[in-house]
């Protein structure tokens, strides 16, 4: 599976650094030292229980820069960006290819499905928490379920 996180701050790290283990994940995020820092040393995650690991995964500061054909995207960006951010992902997106929002707010799903389409859409919520430390270091600040409807 191929995932593309589109805001790759603390929580599109985190889902970053989780996922990495079981599929082919790429960040895409403006922050051009903190996607270097990926890139060559890669994310390291503090987690809750203070031990601290690092995540080999592709990030990005320009979503041009990597092959289309994703079966996920997942979009982390804050709430005024949804827009831009779906737009980022659609050509990114394989012919099945679906979007998930796991960001704060409302509303979210009602933007993206009308960039991407309604069918392609799925909403979620998350009890996990993450602080950006800095560039290529997060902290796991707080597990708890993810819900996906």
């Amino acid at each position: 599976m191929r995932i593309v996180i589109i805001g790759a701050g603390a929580m599109g790290s985190l889902f970053g650094s989780f996922l990495s283990s079981a599929a082919e994940v790429c960040l895409v995020d403006p922050y051009e030292e903190h996607v270097r820092t990926i890139t060559e040393k890669g994310l390291t995650v503090e987690g809750v229980d203070g031990t601290a690991r690092t995540c080999r995964l592709s990030a990005v500061t320009d979503s041009g820069q990597i092959q289309p054909g994703f079966d996920l995207a997942i979009l982390f960006t804050k709430s005024y960006l949804t827009e831009s951010a779906a737009r980022t992902a659609l050509p990114l997106l394989g012919g099945e290819g679906r979007v998930l929002t796991l960001q704060n707010g409302v509303g979210n799903r009602e933007t993206i499905a009308s960039v991407v389409r309604e069918d392609r859409v799925m909403a979620g919520v998350t009890s996990h928490g993450g602080t950006l430390l800095g560039p290529g270091r997060i902290r796991h600040g707080g597990e708890g379920p993810t819900h996906i409807g």
